[in-house]
């Protein structure tokens, strides 16, 4: 993006540029576009503080130091797209930073998240107490059943949700690829969801499905 000193050169209007600045910024994916903000001003305020004028190497491999090797390259990613639209800054050319991400990504070894097995899940969803894990049980049904994401989950609401009698037809309305798409859940598991769905109280101020529960009444958090 041109300075305002570039636009004093070429005459071009302030608001023009700030207009098209606008426009480029809604470049950036809509979901995550906070993250990437966060970022962005996130290493301006580096700078500022460290009274870096420059966008030099030297100022983000400082910075990325700083940080775990887990988040390093999302960042690199997000300041790349950033500073690009805002200042026209490449940094992808930055030969110093990409030799610095592969050699902290060779080193980084993650660690891997346990994971239930089939018979392991079906044992929690027919002997966990419902008092305490019936929220949870519907969410794991419809979480497998959908290949849900956590927050495709949160947003569900009780209108999303058909009780066609002999089975559930879900839609999610706005998933990650920005369409909606449907699923089903078999009729194993409707008693569960009946049940739950019988403690949601009538004067609720929300019509998420998926709400706190205590001592089998449903609290709206």
């Amino acid at each position: 993006m041109m300075s305002d000193d570039d636009c004093s050169i070429s005459g071009t209007p302030p608001e023009l540029t700030e207009a098209v600045n606008a426009a480029s910024l809604e470049l950036l994916p809509v979901k995550s576009r906070n993250k990437y903000n966060y970022a962005y001003n996130r290493f301006m305020d580096y700078r500022t503080n460290k009274n870096v004028i420059s966008f030099s190497e030297n100022s983000f491999l400082e910075l990325g130091s700083k940080m775990k090797s887990s988040t390093l390259w999302a960042n690199y990613s997000m300041l790349k797209a950033t500073l690009t639209i805002r200042h026209d800054v490449d940094i992808s050319k930055y030969s110093k930073i990409r030799a610095f991400l592969k050699r902290q990504a060779h080193a980084y070894k993650p660690k891997k998240s346990k994971i239930l097995t089939k018979e392991e899940i079906n044992k929690f969803i027919k002997e966990a107490p419902d008092k305490e894990y019936l929220m949870i049980k519907v969410a794991v049904i419809f979480g497998i059943s959908g290949a849900c994401r956590m927050d495709e989950l949160v947003k569900m609401t009780v209108q999303d949700i058909q009780d066609l009698l002999s089975k559930l037809l879900v839609t999610i309305p706005d998933s990650k690829t920005n369409t909606s798409r449907s699923f089903i859940v078999n009729e194993m598991y409707l008693n569960l969801y009946r049940k739950y769905v019988s403690l949601r109280p009538r004067d609720m101020n929300t019509t998420r499905f998926f709400l706190s529960t205590k001592m089998k009444k449903v609290v709206n958090k």
